[in-house]
């Protein structure tokens, strides 16, 4: 019977795994806590700290896009029909940049109110607590045009918004992150 050849030792490392919620590997990435992070692009510009993480390698999974939807029976059509409305999301800092370009791009009498809802995001509008919602779909309806009906409320997404669905894909891909600082 031969004998088992014995594996090379590696060398030392003081390498060390953490396991942490999603929503705080950026905060740890960015302050040089941790050096390497696995977590969503969408958490990572959520944090407002995206300038000081570098992405090192798209994960390919876990793809998704931020859409915006209305209510099938609310008569907006545009995005631009929603400047000044009620919008309810996860996504405050995505969303807010969003509608704050959309405001100023129409001049909207009065800026449109991001609200923060954490989960239930397309119960709102059937709730009267907003007009429109922003959340992400899976990669399989990432072209949703036409009704779905959620808590007795159908939505049907705004289309097109190119630039946010080439942003929001993008940032919807998980991904490792580097903090920039030395």
């Amino acid at each position: 019977m031969p004998r088992p050849r014995s594996r090379p030792t590696p060398p030392s490392t003081t390498t060390s795994s953490v396991f942490l919620p999603a929503s705080d590997i950026p905060r740890f990435v960015a302050l040089g806590s941790v050096s390497l992070g696995i977590t969503g692009q969408d958490v990572i510009v959520e944090s407002a700290l995206d300038h000081l993480i570098t992405e090192l390698l798209p994960l390919e999974f876990g793809k998704c896009l931020l859409q915006v939807q209305v209510p099938v029976n609310s008569g907006f059509q545009t995005l631009d029909e929603l400047a000044g409305k009620r919008i309810a999301t996860s996504f405050e800092v995505m969303a807010g940049k969003l509608f704050k370009e959309v405001d100023e791009r129409v001049k909207a009498d009065q800026p449109t109110e991001v609200e923060y809802v954490g989960g239930s995001v397309e119960a709102a509008c059937a709730l009267g607590v907003a007009d429109g919602i922003v959340d992400l779909v899976g990669a399989s309806l990432r072209l949703l045009l036409w009704p779905v009906t959620l808590c007795s409320c159908p939505l049907t997404a705004l289309s097109p918004v190119p630039r946010l669905q080439s942003r929001v894909t993008r940032c919807a891909r998980l991904a490792c992150t580097l903090s920039t600082r030395s």
